[in-house]
């Protein structure tokens, strides 16, 4: 993990694009972001350096910088492709292109994959260390790029086309609760949740963070399918998931009324999510 992103001061390459977002015109909701760096001639690259990915709240900041805030910083990889630090071999890329994206590696900081829509930047930074020694003297090499990620048409229609339900109106205490869903669009990391009922959640309200339980609709359980972090990347259009002891969270639930929701969104405020507000009992 980073530290506090304390400094973002430039080096003397200021006028240098050390960074180079791929499509950037084209890129939509949960696709994948390549990004290459190219460090200036005669720049030696260190072992912690990365590259990030920030949410651009400023944009009339200069390109030689970020916004000074953890929560700013989106995801970000070492230059080696990987989270932790140091970078393990000799000698470092000088150039390279990093994927940001739901698989292996987790290049995850204060978001979670698919990243939300709005406007970004991606700086290559000098972390100021080498080996096991932080030292959050963080500089930007060279300049930043800003990019956006789209809202599509597809991404419009993916929450208002989809559908999930219980399949029983009625379970036993400890039985295990199925809902089918039906998605508009296939999404990486999308999920159901259980919630106690209630006709006035939205969304926006705080209570959306916290489900009673919740599992991925591409993996069935809240491990995912990847090493480095609980992500899952399987896509599905439609199918079931399962609550039960052993694929989630906050098992068993009490008697009492529930209901059920799918979210698109793995990041609070979880805009893009669909409540079905029909009530279903858990039963002693």
């Amino acid at each position: 993990m980073l530290g506090l992103l304390v400094s973002s001061a430039c080096l003397t390459t200021a006028n240098v694009r050390t960074v180079t977002v791929k499509n950037k015109k084209k890129l939509q909701y949960d696709q994948a972001i390549n990004i290459k760096f190219d460090y200036p001639q005669d720049y030696a690259p260190k072992d912690r350096d990365w590259v990030g990915i920030f949410e651009d709240t400023n944009p009339s900041l200069p390109l030689t910088t970020y916004p000074e805030s953890d929560g700013n910083l989106s995801f970000y990889l070492r230059i080696c492709n990987q989270s932790d630090a140091p970078c393990p071999a000799l000698p470092l890329p000088t150039t390279g292109t990093l994927q940001f994206y739901v698989k292996d590696p987790s290049a995850a900081y204060e978001k979670q994959w698919p990243i939300p829509i709005g406007e970004y930047r991606a700086c290559l930074v000098d972390d100021g260390g080498s080996g096991n020694e932080y030292t959050g003297n963080y500089q930007v090499v060279g300049s930043c790029m800003k990019f956006s990620v789209k809202k599509s048409r597809k991404s419009r229609k993916m929450v208002s086309k989809s559908r999930v339900k219980v399949l029983k109106s009625t379970y036993n205490y400890e039985e295990t609760i199925s809902a089918s869903f039906k998605n508009a669009r296939m999404i990486t990391n999308a999920w159901v949740g259980i919630y106690d009922y209630d006709a006035d959640l939205k969304k926006g309200d705080p209570g959306v963070d916290d489900p009673l339980m919740w599992v991925y609709t591409g993996c069935n359980n809240v491990m995912g399918d990847q090493n480095t972090n609980n992500n899952c990347a399987v896509k599905k259009k439609h199918g079931q998931v399962d609550f039960k002891e052993d694929n989630t969270y906050g098992w068993p639930l009490p008697e009492g009324k529930y209901m059920v929701m799918i979210s698109f969104d793995n990041n609070s405020p979880h805009g893009n999510i669909k409540f079905n507000r029909t009530e279903f009992r858990i039963t002693a």
